[in-house]
């Protein structure tokens, strides 16, 4: 889990220590934890690592250099994300979210574009998450501007999900990054996609949420942007108050 590992890292400084560790009986983890912990068989960790890297994918751990300084702002971080594309110093640039629908309307897509399409012109960086709809026009407009453009995939590194942003998965491989958490070696849970949309958070300064309905993945993370203080921004057109 990775609530567990940041806890663990804090406590002992690297992966390496933990993986030494034989008792961890004092840093509040569960029996089942311990003992897959307690498993020191690495091929299956090699197998993860090697799967990635056949892909093009590179893997970047928790206590690599690389590795963004943002995602750990997280109380469960990702231990390792595997990316292919241009890796920048997310650190040094400003972020922004760009969240929706995957059916949005109309005025919904030329918003989008003419956010993502201006921000991209101040040189910050747009993060969103490879969806159809708002996410698919965010990513779109960036890469027209020649801006920089990140997708938090929700499925194994490699796959291409939906299958419609086949091209656009090529081209941010080409002229942006592309984030997974997991290796095409791995077993992807159904709760991928909720846990992709926190990576979008941490990773975003701010958050733009184009158009959503309320029971929706950008709708969490909107949330989790505002639980983590950030700035959450909806276009008035979009209020349900707005009568203009």
């Amino acid at each position: 889990g990775n609530a567990a590992f940041k806890r663990l890292y804090s406590a002992l400084g690297s992966a390496e220590n933990i993986y030494k560790l034989s008792d961890y009986s004092e840093f509040g983890i569960t029996e089942k934890q311990a003992k897959r912990l307690s498993d020191k068989n690495l091929n299956e960790a090699e197998k993860c690592i090697s799967s990635s890297i056949d892909k093009g994918f590179i893997p970047i751990s928790y206590g690599n250099e690389y590795y963004p300084k943002k995602l750990r702002q997280l109380s469960n971080p990702p231990s390792i994300i595997y990316c292919k594309g241009n890796v920048p110093d997310f650190d040094k640039y400003f972020c922004v979210g760009i969240v929706g629908t995957r059916a949005p309307s109309q005025n919904a897509l030329k918003e989008t574009y003419n956010l993502s399409s201006e921000l991209s012109k101040k040189g910050i960086l747009i993060i969103s998450g490879i969806a159809l709809g708002i996410d698919s026009q965010a990513h779109s407009a960036a890469l027209v501007e020649n801006g920089f453009t990140a997708g938090v995939s929700g499925v194994k590194a490699g796959q291409i999900y939906p299958k419609k942003n086949t091209f656009l998965y090529k081209k941010m491989y080409e002229d942006g990054l592309v984030i997974c958490e997991h290796s095409p070696a791995e077993k992807v849970e159904n709760g991928s996609f909720p846990k992709r949309n926190r990576i979008i958070s941490a990773l975003s300064d701010a958050l733009i949420m184009v158009e959503a309905p309320i029971k929706s993945g950008a709708i969490i993370t909107a949330q989790k942007s505002l639980s983590m203080k950030k700035a959450v921004f909806v276009p008035l057109w979009n209020s349900p108050t707005n009568e203009g």
